[in-house]
């Protein structure tokens, strides 16, 4: 069974961001496209991306910065993988949030 593929901008309006914001998350490596054809250059975005994609944008009005969100993203596995805990509130905290003392959200 293959995946639904979704191009830029269709999953651009979906999440409500601007294509401008996805190719942005991609120079910084926070979210790649699913899918890159190798002959047209579109990119291709699946629905398993919707949940990583909203992780980030949760993180950003938190306060964290691009920066901090790559480090985060490379540490814990990305955004996706986020799991709601007492450890995981912590690892955010202390390393995504600025000014933070690692105080429970």
């Amino acid at each position: 069974m293959s995946k639904m593929k979704l191009k830029i901008g269709e999953f651009s309006q979906m999440m409500q961001v601007t294509v401008k914001t996805l190719r942005h998350y991609e120079q910084r490596g926070l979210l790649l496209p699913d899918e890159v054809d190798e002959w047209t250059g579109y990119r291709y975005y699946s629905i398993d991306q919707m949940q990583k994609l909203q992780s980030i944008r949760d993180l950003q009005r938190l306060g964290s910065t691009p920066h901090q969100l790559y480090r985060w993203s490379m540490e814990s596995g990305g955004p996706g993988e986020m799991a709601i805990s007492h450890s995981n509130t912590y690892r955010i905290n202390t390393i995504c949030l600025p000014h933070s003392d690692g105080a429970d959200i």
